[in-house]
């Protein structure tokens, strides 16, 4: 359960501060907080408030927080008191040493430039009772509490479960001479014969309650086992380096074929890269892998994962310096098929949020799934990056408070990226992102060197961004389909100047844009928006075909079969190379297309898979040959006999040659 502080009860001068209009730009607190706004303690006796009204109780809290940097750089230290219904519980402890970086996030030094990377996070159990229904929460700066300042964005509150049992069958980093809760003794090797001992004898290798600390760069590795904490609140493995640390540091753990669950990953890096003491988490290859149950703090990358069949779930991510779940396909020849991350918290992140990243010197990524994600305020990149890959699916995600890009990117790498083949993005919702060069949604950068085709933008709310909803520059077949802008400064959906390719808009809305604009949805010379024809448009039709309510608005025709058409009024083919249309297969068939009557030889012929039943939709796409001019265009459809074969909710003729399927 998570409490924005600026939904708290302030007391004795306390005060919110909240993104205004011209902060549009970094070295703004407020830009880089979530929900945009946070709380400000700046004297004696100052507090906010927060009541219980959960109905839970709770035993444990997770503060995101900022206190001044030392004059020099560096960090500081300082304390701020938390009390229960008034009465003082304990002095949490908080360091700005891993925050306050300058002009670029290699940059320590005060006199580097402009500020930005204002907040951390730390967390602790609640000393005594716990938090009960109806109890209140408070900070509050005493006099022992010193700092110039306290700016508090959020708190979590939650009641971990007790630490697990040992399992059967496991071996103990602890047997292996790793010391708990002591940052003198390095437990490195210690925790690596474990490891190895544990594959030699197909054991699971054990992680007890407490804190084991690397002090070497040295990083872990492991092969087909499984590494089990006590849970994330109670197993962690640190790694504490000295500072400054030259040379480059290894990830802190680099598995292959494992399952990982249930412990925390944490470091000392206070910036990335350079002299910072700044690997990676969990870099994690193979097949049949599994990260779950596991927090990963501080590191470049929170979990990096290639190979194939693997998961990242219920884990959470805060602070990284670096993406904070990245799937990807290795960037060295290796495979990225069959990934998933589901169910994962993100916060803070110094680069995407999440990101499906397919380099195109390695094979072509397949089937990777974002499901269910929170990403909220990267301070470096997107909140959700797809760069590439083939029958991707990002699905039902939150995404809030991308800072210095878009919160939803859908494109291409770079130069090094792999096309965007296919995929499909559906029913994410995008709150309070973007900048001045970046909308909430952004499909293509304009820059990529690969092309980026056939994907379903579809059901997205994109609330409040920072200045346009959607904005497109390239793309070819991309169909933007019932997705809403709610509020901007600028018009919610954009054909930015330097747009290539084609789209097709379906049904989306725009509403409460300061500037009046809904969108500036023109074709261009290079460009084309296309406006689908609505299947139940027909001027004709053969068979018992019927118009129904459509579960992604309007409606769409059904109950067709074999030898069944319907006929179109005239469509011009100028610049025709493509057909596709938006189905919904019950049993699959196909679709030919004719023209001025339903027989002859077919400009197109379209598969329509079997989509999982009705109302599952999914577009298909063909080639077309067809003379110029303009023709009354008939679709014919065939199957299996007597069967009821599939729907069909709209219709477009497109530019160029899409890939069918």
């Amino acid at each position: 359960m998570s409490f924005e502080a600026e939904s708290g009860i302030l007391a004795a001068g306390a005060t919110l501060r909240a993104m205004s209009k011209s902060m549009i730009q970094r070295s703004n607190p407020e830009r880089e907080a979530s929900g945009r706004a946070f709380v400000e303690l700046k004297g004696r006796g100052q507090s906010v408030t927060w009541v219980n009204r959960t109905g839970q109780s709770f035993t444990a809290v997770n503060l995101r927080f900022s206190i001044p940097d030392a004059p020099n750089g560096g960090g500081s230290s300082n304390t701020l008191n938390l009390y229960v219904n008034g009465v003082f519980r304990q002095s949490v402890s908080l360091s700005s040493a891993q925050c306050w970086l300058y002009q670029n996030n290699r940059n320590k030094n005060p006199a580097g430039g402009k500020p930005y990377k204002f907040f951390d996070e730390t967390h602790f159990f609640i000393k005594g009772a716990p938090l009960t229904p109806g109890s209140a929460l408070s900070f509050r700066q005493d006099p022992t509490n010193t700092a110039a300042f306290y700016w508090l964005d959020v708190v979590d509150l939650e009641t971990p479960p007790p630490p697990l049992p040992r399992p059967a069958n496991s071996l103990s980093i602890a047997d292996f001479g790793a010391v708990a809760n002591d940052a003198s003794k390095d437990s490195t090797k210690s925790i690596q014969r474990c490891f190895d001992a544990a594959a030699r004898e197909k054991k699971i290798a054990w992680i007890p309650a407490g804190t084991f600390y690397l002090t070497t760069a040295d990083g872990l590795n492991a092969k087909e086992i499984t590494i089990q904490g006590a849970g994330m609140w109670y197993s962690s493995i640190y790694r504490n380096v000295p500072l400054p640390h030259a040379g480059g540091t290894p990830d802190i753990i680099d598995p292959v074929s494992c399952t990982i669950k249930d412990l925390l990953f944490d470091q000392n890096a206070p910036a990335r890269d350079g002299d910072y003491g700044d690997g990676g988490g969990i870099n994690i290859k193979g097949s049949h892998w599994l990260v779950d149950r596991v927090w990963v703090q501080h590191t470049s990358s929170g979990v990096w994962g290639d190979g194939s069949n693997g998961a990242v779930t219920n884990c959470r991510m805060l602070s990284t310096w670096g993406d904070g779940i990245n799937l990807n396909n290795g960037n060295t020849g290796n495979d990225g098929n069959d990934l998933t991350a589901e169910n994962n918290f993100v916060r803070g992140s110094g680069d995407d949020g999440l990101a499906i990243n397919s380099d195109a010197s390695s094979h072509q990524m397949n089937r990777v799934t974002l499901v269910n994600n929170t990403s909220v305020a990267p301070w470096g990149a997107n909140g959700l990056g797809i760069y590439g890959g083939k029958d991707i699916v990002v699905k039902d995600n939150l995404i809030m408070d991308a800072a210095t890009e878009s919160g939803l990117s859908i494109g291409v790498f770079g130069d090094n990226g792999a096309m965007l083949e296919s995929g499909s993005v559906q029913g994410n919702v995008i709150l309070r992102s973007g900048d001045k060069d970046h909308p909430g949604l952004s499909i293509g950068t304009g820059g990529e060197r690969n092309s980026i085709q056939n994907v379903y933008v579809g059901s997205n709310l994109i609330q409040n961004p920072i200045t346009r909803g959607v904005a497109i520059r390239k793309g070819t077949n991309i169909v933007i389909q019932n997705n809403r802008v709610d509020g901007g400064r600028m018009p919610g959906y954009v054909i930015e100047p330097e747009a290539q390719g084609s789209g097709i808009f379906v049904g989306n809305q725009a509403m409460n844009i300061s500037t009046g604009a809904p969108d500036t949805l023109k074709s261009t010379e290079r460009y084309r928006v296309i406006v689908p024809v609505t299947a139940t448009a027909y001027r004709y039709m053969f068979g018992n075909i019927f118009a129904e309510a459509c579960s992604e608005g309007g409606r769409n025709i059904t109950r067709l079969t074999n030898g069944s058409y319907t006929s179109y009024p005239a469509v011009s083919f100028a610049g025709v190379g493509g057909f596709t249309a938006r189905v919904s297969g019950k049993e699959g068939g196909t679709i030919s297309v004719y023209l001025d009557q339903p027989k002859g030889t077919p400009i197109a012929t379209c598969a329509v898979p079997a989509t999982g039943g009705a109302q599952k939709w999914t577009d298909v796409s063909c080639p077309v040959t067809a003379p110029e001019g303009s023709h009354e265009v008939f679709l014919v459809y065939s199957g299996k006999s007597n069967t009821e074969l599939f729907d069909i909710q709209w219709f477009a003729f497109v530019p160029g040659s899409p890939a069918g399927g």
